[in-house]
C-alpha cells in the first residue's frame, strides 16, 4: 500500500539523530523505495539567499528547511497551485513536488524549499513501520506549509483519534519525567 500523502511522526524508540522528533511527509512510494521531506525542520537560512525568485511564494517561515540527510545539496519544492502545473507531482490536497529550476514561481500560491530529502529503498519503509520506527498518520494539506514548525509533531499527535495522540505530551528525555 502506498504511503504517498501520508505523515510519519518518529516514534519515542526512533534514535537516528537525522529523525528524532521528526514529521515526514511521504511525496512518492512504490516497489521501488520511497521519499520524503522532514516537515519540522527549519534552517536558519532565508530562500533569498539561494532561490531569491521563490522568496514571493515561500510559505512563512521563508527559510530553506532540512528536508532530510539526502543529498542536502540538492534543493526540493512543495507547491499549492490553483492552475495545473505540468512540473508538479500530486502529493496530499492541492500540495506537490515541483521542480524549482523548471516551474515558475508566479503559478504557484505557496511553496516551500527543502534542502535534501528523506529516502528508502525496495521494502525499506515498510520494514521501519512494521518495527514500530514510525506512527503512520494523515496529512492534512496545510502541513507542509506550517508557520510553526517546531511544534508540528505535537499537534499532528494531538489530533489524532485514537491511542497515538497520548505520544503528543511524550517527553524529550522520559527519564526526566
Amino acid at each position: 500500500m502506498s504511503l504517498v500523502g501520508r505523515l510519519l511522526i518518529a516514534a519515542p524508540n526512533m534514535f537516528d539523530e537525522n529523525f528524532v522528533r521528526a514529521v515526514v511527509l511521504i511525496c512518492a512510494h512504490d516497489e521501488n523505495g520511497a521519499l520524503g521531506v522532514v516537515l519540522n525542520r527549519p534552517t536558519e537560512i532565508p530562500v533569498v539567499d539561494h532561490l531569491p525568485e521563490w522568496v514571493e511564494a515561500a510559505a512563512s517561515p521563508p527559510v530553506v528547511f532540512l528536508g532530510g540527510p539526502v543529498q542536502v545539496e540538492v534543493a526540493v519544492g512543495l507547491a499549492t497551485s490553483q492552475s495545473v502545473i505540468e512540473e508538479w507531482t500530486p502529493v496530499v490536497g492541492d500540495t506537490g513536488l515541483i521542480d524549482l529550476s523548471t516551474c515558475s514561481p508566479g503559478s504557484v500560491i505557496r511553496a516551500r524549499v527543502y534542502a535534501g530529502y528523506t529516502g528508502w529503498g525496495a521494502g525499506q519503509l515498510e520494514s521501519e513501520v512494521d518495527r514500530a520506527d514510525w506512527l503512520v498518520v494523515a496529512a492534512h494539506a496545510d502541513d507542509p506549509f506550517d508557520d510553526d514548525p517546531p511544534s508540528l509533531r505535537r499537534r499532528v499527535l494531538a489530533r489524532q483519534s485514537d491511542s497515538i495522540r497520548l505520544y503528543a505530551n511524550y517527553p524529550e528525555d522520559p527519564r526526566l519525567n
